[in-house]
């Protein structure tokens, strides 16, 4: 039976990834003082399996099928083992980083592979060191993630769950631009990924992820419950380090604790009552929480017993 430890939590517009929050004050803007690099040559990738012709995307493969793939290679299945090391616990950036897979093996898996499938379009750096990137998927979508670092050694990442948002809050951009399509499970590792393939050779890693960027979590769960699985086998974090946010889905919060792992919960209030989370000054603010989400069912939803 999964628990989920909730965290009530007034309005953060959805949008954008949640900024950190210091020990000391400190300037948080991402444009005003900020410098701006767009990557240019970066390889658009086919989310999931397939990448540039027939390459396969080696995020997409268990350490299972690597091992298969690298037989079909010619190559002994023990490498498989050795080259998921590098992927998650070395953070190798290519093949060549691969020192201990024989130059023969590398070269059969660049003819057929590939490392990710989100190429970066453009990054952002704060003058604390906060990370915002826009990745471009390989169907010209983009998504916002954000790394951010903390005075006590913390390294959290903000990531997307969808393209866009079907939730339309008054208050967010992304919702009111609407909703594109749903990230797969590998698109939203990748996204933590990235940052932790450039920590590692930092010596700093990854240590909590926050689905609070584009889209509704709860609205992707096919999705989300994957990666929230494979943040915690393969990248070694801890499901009590990973917060899911959502606009107060209550029959998905209760899918979520009765079929997910035991993450935080995260929900994103916006006001104290029904009626002001349902109107602003002019229009609904979060026209969800009507259909989905009443306070009375979100607080029912997380605190009922399962029966498993």
């Amino acid at each position: 039976m999964a628990t989920l430890r909730t965290l009530a939590r007034l309005p953060m517009p959805r949008g954008s990834a949640a900024r950190s929050r210091r020990s000391k004050p400190r300037s948080s803007t991402l444009i005003s003082g900020s410098s701006t690099r767009v990557a240019s040559g970066d390889p658009v990738l086919q989310p999931g399996l397939m990448a540039a012709g027939p390459l396969r995307n080696l995020y997409s493969l268990t350490r299972e099928e690597l091992g298969t793939l690298l037989a079909g290679l010619g190559q002994p299945r023990y490498r498989g083992a050795q080259v998921w090391e590098w992927l998650y616990a070395n953070g190798a950036r290519g093949l060549d980083d691969m020192r201990n897979v024989p130059a023969a093996a590398r070269a059969a898996l660049g003819s057929c592979a590939t490392l990710g499938s989100l190429s970066v379009a453009r990054e952002q750096t704060s003058k604390d060191g906060t990370i915002k990137r826009l990745y471009r998927l390989a169907d010209g979508n983009a998504i916002e993630s954000v790394l951010m670092t903390y005075d006590d050694g913390r390294r959290t990442v903000c990531a997307s769950s969808q393209a866009g948002c079907a939730m339309r809050c008054s208050f967010c951009a992304t919702g009111q631009r609407g909703f594109t399509r749903n990230l797969t499970s590998t698109e939203i590792l990748e996204q933590v990924l990235y940052f932790h393939r450039e920590l590692v050779h930092t010596g700093a890693r990854v240590s909590n992820v926050v689905l609070m960027g584009m889209g509704e979590p709860l609205a992707n769960l096919r999705h989300v419950i994957p990666a929230l699985h494979r943040l915690s086998s393969d990248l070694s974090i801890g499901f009590r380090h990973i917060t899911v946010s959502t606009v107060g889905l209550a029959p998905q919060i209760i899918k979520l604790a009765d079929t997910g792992p035991p993450v935080r919960l995260a929900v994103s209030l916006h006001a104290a009552t029904d009626e002001a989370r349902a109107h602003d000054a002019h229009q609904h603010a979060l026209p969800a929480g009507r259909a989905y989400g009443r306070m009375p069912h979100i607080y029912r939803a997380h605190t009922q017993p399962r029966v498993v």
